[in-house]
């Protein structure tokens, strides 16, 4: 359990004076009290990472206010759920679970399962940036099929993004793709019983993978692949998605 003492003013202030991001936080739904705690919670768990990969979780029980922050000492690029953290699920209600990322990213597919798996309201993922979403499986979903869904949006970011760090795009028609490869992604989700909001997105572009991972995933996915009911309806939206994708740059 860690105090909110001791947090860095600059920090503190750069989200409080965020305007947007504040909204954003306050849409949320929760009160006053909770809010604030929740900004000064945000504001250790960015500020405990800036020169790292690695990540923190904290749950925090919206009613009153108690909450169990850990950050991860040891590995990059994950978070993990500690005996002291999944007793305080167990003896809390009305739980938002929020943890970070050590790059601009949305949730990966390992986070929607761990929203599904924990009892919890809703989760955050926020990004270094500020930016962030609201999400919650109310499905299972197997995770071959989730990370395949998850994989195919991932690589149509990271081209996207490649496209407007090499000026190949202007930022403005970088954003309009962005909503609409997104909007696509949650409307895949959704069909799956996952529910993913963006909350607050500073248009930050998301470089998930080098292009050699990328060739490796494709090899995987392509070797593993197993046609079943639900394989099916994963490839026919991917195929839909393909041509969708083709369609706009003709």
């Amino acid at each position: 359990m860690e105090t909110l003492e001791g947090i860095g003013e600059r920090a503190m202030n750069e989200l409080s004076t965020n305007t947007d991001f504040m909204q954003a936080l306050y849409s949320l739904g929760e009160s006053s009290e909770c809010t604030e705690t929740l900004l000064k919670v945000i504001t250790i768990m960015l500020d405990a990472h800036k020169d790292d990969k690695r990540e923190s979780l904290c749950t925090i029980d919206t009613e009153t206010g108690e909450y169990c922050l850990e950050h991860e000492t040891t590995r990059d690029n994950i978070v993990t759920t500690s005996e002291d953290m999944k007793l305080f699920i167990a003896n809390h209600t009305d739980i938002v679970i929020i943890h970070t990322h050590p790059a601009v990213s949305l949730p990966s597919a390992q986070d929607f399962l761990a929203s599904y798996k924990f009892p919890c309201t809703y989760c955050l993922e926020i990004s270094p940036d500020g930016s962030f979403w609201k999400f919650k499986a109310y499905t299972h979903l197997r995770k071959k099929y989730l990370k395949k869904l998850w994989f195919q949006h991932c690589t149509a970011q990271t081209q996207l993004a490649e496209e407007l760090v090499n000026d190949s795009i202007t930022k403005k028609d970088f954003s309009l793709l962005y909503h609409r490869f997104f909007n696509q992604f949650r409307t895949w989700l959704g069909l799956f019983g996952i529910d993913l909001r963006e909350m607050y997105y500073t248009e930050s572009p998301m470089l998930y993978y080098s292009e050699e991972l990328l060739n490796n995933m494709r090899s995987h996915y392509v070797e593993n692949a197993v046609l079943t009911r639900e394989q099916y309806l994963v490839d026919k939206l991917v195929e839909t998605t393909i041509k969708y994708e083709k369609s706009l740059k003709s």
